[in-house]
């Protein structure tokens, strides 16, 4: 298996999960609300409730089971 090279904020970024806005510290999730920016620490994608969270989107949105592997392996999530 290849080994994991993608940053966890670029992975979801790449998949259309997340928008980050640096500045102002907030994240949108295309089609939630609109776009309406959601206020959430800017490092939830690092933090162990941020992976969850996000995993928990990549399965629920029908990404492929190797792109979830990766977030999974990145993450330290044990298969």
């Amino acid at each position: 298996m290849q080994e994991v090279q993608l940053d966890l904020q670029e992975l979801s970024r790449l998949m259309g999960l997340i928008e980050i806005d640096g500045a102002a510290k907030q994240w949108t999730v295309p089609g939630y609300k609109e776009g309406a920016p959601v206020e959430v620490p800017f490092n939830a994608i690092e933090t162990p409730e941020g992976q969850v969270h996000t995993l928990l989107r990549l399965l629920r949105r029908g990404i492929a089971p190797e792109m979830i592997r990766a977030f999974a392996m990145k993450a330290g999530i044990q298969e």
